[in-house]
């Protein structure tokens, strides 16, 4: 049955190598449940939704279904440098020198007497 998952694709074979190392023994059940789903779905589809179940480490049948049906992806973003409304670190350096400047002193700890 793992070899007929990874004929899917390479996601479907790799989420179900993962149930199986999960789920153990019941695992069987779902990986015939994958199978019978993966009969009604495009290949591409069943690819999609393996990817996004190893990424959500989601091992359960019905979440996998969830995912054919809803794909949740989390889009890709850029963090901004600048804003408008952030200060750079150097107007903070201004208000409080003592807290951006290196300690090259730091006084040695006494020493445990026990």
């Amino acid at each position: 049955m793992l070899d007929r998952a990874r004929l899917i694709g390479p996601q479907s074979g790799d989420w179900a190598e993962g149930m199986m190392k999960q789920r153990g023994v019941e695992g069987l059940r779902v990986l015939q449940g994958f199978l019978q789903l993966a009969a009604k779905q495009t290949p591409a589809h069943m690819e999609n939704a393996s990817r996004l179940a190893l990424t959500h480490g989601v091992w359960r049948l019905r979440e996998l279904r969830g995912l054919l049906t809803h794909p949740t992806a989390q889009e890709q973003f850029q963090f901004i440098q600048h804003h408008p409304l952030i200060r750079d670190l150097s107007h903070y350096q201004a208000l409080m020198p003592d807290c951006f400047t290196p300690a090259t002193d730091h006084p040695t700890p006494p020493e445990n007497p026990l």
